[in-house]
């Protein structure tokens, strides 16, 4: 009996379906791995209504990148008016420097931008669309290279600007500076504690 089924086993490609087939068609996203304990955490994906694990290989279509929506959590302890998270795509390092595209979300308090104000209590979270601009991307990709589909995506927050003014960035923590002839336009205050 047990030879039987070790042979059923090796023989199922030879029987009807190939290894390949019994695959996912390998889209990812990811949060981007890191140590640090940041003040905003992409906590969920999701392509059209369908959710998606964060990690993990799911079936999607050539659009899935414009049916993309990402959730992200305030995890600090102050209100969060803006973001800078940066979408990378690990693919496209195969024809030259991996592919990013910047996404900003709010307004902070010392730029004037067109986006929409954010005001992310502490703990609470918000679903958006990042515009990926992935037809000028795939475009933009196809000039140096040939890459049929993105279809791995990692996601990592970058800066995140606070209702007080206070930025962080880089594991830290800055304010504006004070004297407006210093070349610098930020002071830092110290690394980031959440």
């Amino acid at each position: 009996m047990r030879l039987i089924l070790i042979l059923l086993v090796m023989c199922a490609p030879v029987l009807g379906q190939s290894h390949d087939s019994l695959k996912l068609n390998g889209k990812k996203v990811d949060k981007h791995k890191t140590f640090l304990k940041l003040p905003l955490e992409v906590t969920s994906s999701r392509v059209g209504e369908k959710s998606i694990n964060l990690g993990e290989e799911f079936d999607g279509d050539g659009d899935w990148l414009k049916n993309l929506k990402v959730t992200v959590k305030n995890k600090s302890g102050k209100t969060i008016t803006w973001a800078f998270i940066t979408f990378r795509f690990p693919d496209t390092r195969v024809s030259g420097s991996v592919a990013v595209v910047d996404c900003f979300i709010g307004q902070r308090s010392d730029q004037r931008t067109n986006n929409p104000p954010l005001k992310l209590e502490p703990m609470q979270e918000i679903e958006f669309s990042p515009d990926l601009r992935v037809d000028a991307l795939k475009e933009s990709i196809e000039k140096r290279g040939s890459l049929d589909e993105l279809n791995h995506l990692d996601i990592e927050v970058m800066e995140v600007m606070f209702d007080d003014g206070i930025l962080y960035s880089g594991d830290n923590i800055w304010k504006l500076n004070p004297d407006p002839t210093s070349a610098h336009k930020w002071v830092k205050i110290g690394p980031y504690i959440r």
